[in-house]
């Protein structure tokens, strides 16, 4: 259980990180796909893009500094990970149903919404639940090499959950419907 609840918490804060730093990074991608969600005001889509990914980052950034340091916070932001991401599975799955042509607003690689993107929203939030009530058991290896084995694993699952959607992707994108 140490390994998994260590592992869930260093993945699922790495892509808030990555997620987050994005976002803010590219605000305009985000709101461009809330656009197609259906969001219509541009100065509250551009804002609400910008919002979600200093929250996004910010999150992340806690928890991964709170698993290093042990900090008492690690608890709470581990929940507050766990819920955004169960927010994210449940948009992503209306999302999956409504405007199955629209972009999913991940990143600013703008892939077209798919199954994936709930699935991937829901495992995260499972991981982040998990950490989050084992969060006694979050890193806490007894050598140095089990830190750099959770660090490289968390890495390597964050690099393939980031990219799972896009490489799940089975078929053309849809188009709107006219």
């Amino acid at each position: 259980m140490q390994f998994l609840a260590s592992l869930a918490a260093t993945t699922c804060g790495l892509v808030f990180v990555v997620s987050g730093l994005d976002h803010v990074g590219r605000p305009r991608a985000l709101s461009d796909a809330l656009a197609t969600h259906g969001f219509e005001s541009n100065g509250l889509r551009v804002a609400l893009a910008t919002m979600i990914g200093l929250v996004e980052a910010s999150l992340g950034l806690v928890g991964l500094f709170a698993v290093i340091l042990q900090a008492p916070i690690l608890e709470v932001t581990l929940f507050a990970i766990a819920s955004l991401y169960g927010i994210y599975a449940l948009y992503a799955t209306w999302l999956v149903r409504r405007r199955p042509w629209a972009p999913c607003g991940c990143s600013s690689r703008q892939h077209v919404i798919n199954i994936w993107v709930p699935i991937r929203a829901a495992a995260l939030g499972a991981g982040s639940l998990v950490a989050a009530i084992a969060v006694e058991q979050v890193y806490a290896p007894s050598s140095s090499a089990q830190h750099v084995t959770v660090a490289t694993a968390g890495v390597a699952w964050a690099a393939l959950l980031w990219t799972l959607p896009e490489a799940m992707a089975d078929s053309p994108p849809r188009v709107q419907p006219a």
